[in-house]
C-alpha cells in the first residue's frame, strides 16, 4: 500500500466511526443555563482566589527580603 492509499484506508475507518448527523438530545435543549453560569462564576471564582493569593505571596516575600 501507498501514503495515498494508506490515508485514504485510514479515513474510511474513522469517518465510518463518526456520526453523519450530531442531534443533541430533547432534554438538553429545554435545560436552562444554571448549570452554565455555575461553571463560569466558579472560574471567576478560582480566578480571583488565586490573584489575590498570589499578591499576598508577594506581598509577604517583598516584606521579607527588605
Amino acid at each position: 500500500m501507498s501514503d495515498s492509499e494508506t490515508r485514504r484506508a485510514l479515513e474510511r475507518s474513522v469517518r465510518a466511526l463518526i456520526p453523519d448527523e450530531v442531534t443533541a438530545p430533547a432534554k438538553m435543549l429545554n435545560r436552562r443555563p444554571d448549570s452554565a453560569s455555575a461553571g463560569v462564576s466558579g472560574l471567576l471564582t478560582g480566578y480571583a482566589w488565586g490573584w489575590m493569593r498570589g499578591r499576598r505571596a508577594r506581598r509577604a516575600k517583598k516584606k521579607s527580603s527588605s
